[in-house]
């Protein structure tokens, strides 16, 4: 698969996620608080996935492939090089 494949396959788990918890959360009765709160918390699966995502991207597939921290170091993110004088 393309990246941008990969991408978009992975934006769509996550809002099948989003919907088929909402879906669940709301059907679930009040008598049955358990489950609601079980549902409720389920919200930070996607919450985790998006963020273990973008991390995984950054470490990996931006900039010049060094990891943020690395790039920051060189100069890239974060901060002006500074020239010499002369």
């Amino acid at each position: 698969m393309k990246p941008d494949e990969i991408k978009i396959a992975q934006i769509g788990l996550i809002a099948l996620l989003v919907t088929g918890i909402t879906i669940l959360h709301y059907r679930t009765g009040a008598m049955h608080i358990t489950s609601h709160i079980l549902l409720r918390e389920l919200y930070f699966l996607p919450i985790i996935l998006v963020g273990e995502r973008d991390q995984l991207q950054d470490q990996h597939t931006t900039g010049n492939g060094l990891p943020w921290r690395q790039r920051q170091e060189h100069g890239k993110i974060g901060c002006v090089r500074q020239q010499g004088n002369g």
